[in-house]
């Protein structure tokens, strides 16, 4: 049998039990920083922060303290990750056998490992409001220079990469990611900003004069990514956080967001470059790419086959394993996703992936949803919070039958970092309880 530690043991334990629980909270805080940044910096935080995280486990255990909570969302996520291991057992390469599709399946579900966040994050930040206080201001700021750089980037036509991209992208690598990031983040600015609950913030970023240029410079990433799906899905969640709050609140958004769109199409060439074509009914080149796209990712999902007993329809053509279609035209390329998060899943992971997706999206909108009508009358920055990502996430949603932002790792790091903000909740806690 083990023996028991001893008091001086105990002791000891607990005091590194507290070292590790302060190095993960500044761990989560610098994380939050680094997701407007190039996407390795996140994965080295979060790969130290998990680390950190297994020694804490392990204290816990000897300490007899450890006590097991399972994550709001982690039975669709796990139903998702098996989704992507049998689509990719059963989509290896030809003539390889049980292990080419065993090592295509492990590689599938590689994809997955994005999720990671949600859980360290989760059980990082449970229950501490003061650590979301902290958290917060470290995401935001980080976005506003990002946003500010996109300004600057655009405007005097300087490129950090060496594409030239009509949109900008801060601090990323490219307009798709930024903009997804750019969807969380000024949404999140925005339900702060119009519920005040930045005023919980800690240090001096609840002073109106210094949260408020912060939250503008989150808007204006979104405004110089150019991405239209981004504008569309950003549009309907302000509209979510404005009407919330209140009726007058939301047509004074609407207001500002149509004086903001006149504004930009006369003051930026490139809101008419983008705009230009749709609103004369024109079917211009990025929109007929997309559309090719599309069409090859019907044609793949309805054709191929795995063998005589396995039918992508069912399984799909495995989540590595999407065709590149070569795309004609001015701009020729190459493209190795749907353009779409609905018919990458559907494409990819067959009609059982597409329904396991599409609950893990609802489940997020449902439990977002209960965080905003659960949280307490004085829990002002939790109810904020969780109304910010609730309009996040619809937005990222609605964006992705545009886009594949879904695949797009930057996005996902952000976007489940905030769910497990959202689900740590103290509200969430009390709500499980009360079921």
């Amino acid at each position: 049998m083990q023996a028991e530690p001893t008091m001086n043991e105990n002791s000891k334990l607990h005091s590194w039990k507290n070292r590790l629980q302060q190095l993960q909270c500044w761990l989560v805080i610098a994380y939050a920083a680094s997701l407007s940044l190039p996407i390795t910096v996140p994965w080295i935080i979060l790969t130290v922060g998990i680390i950190v995280a297994v020694v804490q486990l392990l204290i816990n255990v000897k300490l007899k303290s450890f006590k097991f909570e399972m994550p709001p969302l982690t039975v669709p996520i796990a139903c998702l990750t098996v989704v992507y291991f049998v689509s990719g057992l059963f989509n290896g390469e030809p003539n390889a056998g049980l292990a080419g599709g065993l090592k295509e399946a492990l590689a599938s579900v590689g994809v997955m490992r994005t999720f990671l966040v949600y859980f360290w994050a989760y059980f990082a930040i449970h229950d501490s409001k003061e650590l979301k206080a902290k958290i917060v201001p470290s995401l935001l700021v980080l976005g506003a220079l990002g946003g500010i750089a996109a300004m600057i980037e655009h405007q005097f036509q300087l490129h950090i990469s060496s594409f030239k991209y009509l949109q900008g992208t801060g601090f990323l690598s490219g307009p798709m990611a930024f903009a997804g990031v750019m969807q969380m983040l000024s949404l999140l600015s925005i339900s702060l900003w119009l519920t005040g609950a930045y005023d919980q913030l800690a240090g001096r970023f609840k002073e109106k004069l210094i949260f408020i240029p912060i939250a503008i410079g989150n808007i204006l990433g979104l405004l110089f990514a150019f991405e239209r799906s981004a504008w569309f899905g950003f549009g309907v969640g302000a509209m979510l956080v404005a009407g919330f709050v209140s009726r007058k609140l939301l047509m004074r958004v609407v207001a500002l967001g149509l004086v903001v769109c006149v504004v930009g199409w006369f003051a930026l060439p490139a809101v008419q470059a983008r705009m230009g074509g749709i609103l004369r009914g024109e079917q211009e080149e990025s929109s007929r790419q997309r559309m090719e796209v599309w069409m090859s990712a019907i044609n793949q999902y309805k054709s191929s086959t795995v063998d005589t007993l396995y039918k992508s329809e069912i399984i799909g053509v495995g989540p590595r394993k999407f065709s590149p279609v070569k795309i004609q035209g001015p701009n020729k390329q190459e493209l190795d996703h749907a353009h779409s998060n609905y018919l990458q899943s559907l494409t990819t992971t067959g009609l059982i992936g597409f329904v396991v997706y599409m609950w893990l999206c609802l489940a997020s909108l449902k439990l977002a949803w209960q965080n905003v009508k659960k949280a307490r009358v004085d829990d002002v920055l939790d109810k904020s919070i969780g109304l910010g990502i609730l309009g996040g996430t619809l937005s990222l949603m609605l964006a992705g039958i545009f886009e594949y932002n879904f695949g797009t790792g930057n996005v996902r790091l952000a976007q489940w970092f905030l769910l497990a903000m959202l689900t740590a909740q103290q509200s969430w806690s009390r709500f499980v309880r009360a079921k």
